[in-house]
């Protein structure tokens, strides 16, 4: 999806355009729109689990450490590389 104008009024206007053109071609498809990820998690995984995922002598963050995690489940259990 691309747009662009010279002023900020019209910027607005053609990105609405764009999403709105973007939104009609998913219905036309029959496709679900892409949904944006911020890149940030809130997850609740109780005190213990925490306290040693934490504590652990890893050599990482804890966010390291979750990513790493993450990373290797979706590799071993679902095959699928990031």
């Amino acid at each position: 999806m691309t747009y662009e104008a010279v002023t900020l009024s019209e910027l607005e206007k053609e990105f609405r355009t764009a999403v709105d053109t973007y939104l009609r071609e998913c219905i036309e498809l029959d496709k679900v729109p892409d949904k944006p990820f911020k890149g940030s998690l809130n997850i609740r995984i109780g005190e213990e689990l925490h306290r040693v995922a934490a504590t652990v002598d890893s050599g990482m963050s804890l966010n390291a450490f979750i990513c790493s995690a993450i990373r290797e489940k979706l590799e071993r259990d679902f095959n699928t590389r990031v």
